[in-house]
């Protein structure tokens, strides 16, 4: 496999996303040139108490060995989205969260954070380069003893669009994905967006759907949509401040990483009962967590508070 470099993806993407979407589209379907700039770093429970943190892992065969997994584990794959990285806010909050409440689970943290700061459509445009990277990575670790079944791949903005693209055929297939408030422009019905399809049970988590400055998506795409206050308004954010309402997302998802499942929310018949706070319907069910299997799909809302652990 030969390296793409940076330099022609970035200028490929001047022309334009719908462009670069199509090129990128074409790559995923066979064996896609590998991006530079993605990094990998593995951390545990374990790593954490001996002040190690994390340790960076090759994307080769040789660094999917490192790992000594011997296909008990459950393993999650962590993706942040655009202007961020693994030593972000997001980033830091999630791998201390999964660690602590799983001394088991091996976390591995990918680092696009080079390529998610050039422009948004830049970012979006490579998304799908980036998810053939990381399938191609995971290719290599069930090679070395990975257990796809025990794979949980979470995903934030456009991070939640390359988990879906990463787990959208056999060989790289997850059990769970759990996609945080999903980036919603230039993401449209026929682009390569996340799908409820992508993994054996997708959970999304929308919390910032309203308007035309929104960061999210209203479009429900997987087994289970929940909208947190509706998707749009969250309690303790400014009403025009949409960076918070995203945020809001992994804020919720890490609180119930944290308490073991905290927040229950309600099944809805259509998107007016999730925007008019008129959600009925059982059965419930807990939003976020580690659970890998659950039988609830289509529509849910909760409401929560505006502090951690957002408890309404």
């Amino acid at each position: 496999m030969w390296r793409i470099n940076l330099v022609f993806v970035a200028a490929a993407c001047i022309f334009s996303a719908c462009e670069c979407a199509s090129v990128a589209q074409t790559a995923v379907g066979s064996r896609t040139p590998r991006i530079t700039n993605v990094r990998y770093f593995q951390t545990s429970w374990e790593n954490m108490v001996s002040g190690v943190d994390m340790v960076e892992v090759e994307n080769s065969a040789e660094g999917a060995t490192s790992l000594a997994l011997d296909g008990t584990e459950n393993v999650a794959i962590v993706v942040h989205g655009r202007e961020s990285s693994v030593y972000s806010d997001f980033g830091n909050t999630l791998r201390f969260s999964l660690a602590s409440a799983d001394e088991d689970l091996v976390i591995i943290m990918v680092d696009w954070s080079y390529l998610s700061f050039s422009s948004y459509a830049q970012a979006a445009a490579v998304a799908p380069f980036i998810a053939a990277d990381l399938r191609d990575f995971i290719v290599l670790l069930t090679d070395a003893n990975l257990n796809l079944n025990q794979l949980h791949l979470i995903g934030f903005d456009l991070g939640a669009h390359i988990v879906g693209i990463t787990s959208r055929n056999a060989v790289a297939r997850a059990i769970k994905i759990t996609a945080l408030d999903p980036a919603g422009v230039l993401w449209g019905a026929s682009s390569l967006r996340l799908r409820a399809s992508d993994a054996d049970y997708v959970e999304v988590i929308h919390t910032d759907i309203s308007g035309t400055s929104a960061f999210g998506t209203a479009d429900a795409l997987g087994t289970l949509d929940i909208y947190p206050n509706g998707g749009t308004r969250q309690p303790g954010c400014a009403n025009r401040d949409n960076a918070c309402h995203h945020n809001r997302a992994w804020e919720l998802f890490a609180a119930t990483v944290d308490t073991g499942g905290h927040l229950m929310a309600l099944r809805c018949d259509t998107m007016t009962q999730v925007s008019n706070n008129r959600c009925t319907g059982t059965p419930p069910v807990l939003m976020g967590t580690l659970t890998l299997v659950k039988l609830q799909s289509g529509l849910y809302r909760v409401n929560t508070g505006n502090t951690y652990p957002f408890s309404a």
